[in-house]
């Protein structure tokens, strides 16, 4: 295994798992009551900040997501 040469880095990593557990599954909890109860509408926003993360910072990408949903233009065809 790749982490048998490190084995530092294997029991930080594990106990750095070990630290953050707990919010992990709190935040998986979270995402399945979502997917759950949410309308369509509500996970494709989920969608869309999903899509935009990759280029930019999460905050960020929240903060457009919902303005996009607020002000009608993310269901809307009509951008203009």
């Amino acid at each position: 295994m790749f982490l048998d040469a490190f084995p530092n880095k294997a029991y930080e990593l594990q106990e750095t798992y070990g630290a953050i557990k707990p919010k992990i599954e709190a935040r998986h909890r979270d995402f399945v009551a979502l997917w759950n109860g949410a309308s369509d509408e509500r996970l494709f926003v989920e969608l869309v900040f999903c899509l935009l993360t990759p280029q930019s910072k999460a905050r960020i990408c929240w903060r457009t997501a919902e303005e996009l949903w607020s002000s009608g233009l993310l269901l809307s065809a009509d951008a203009s």
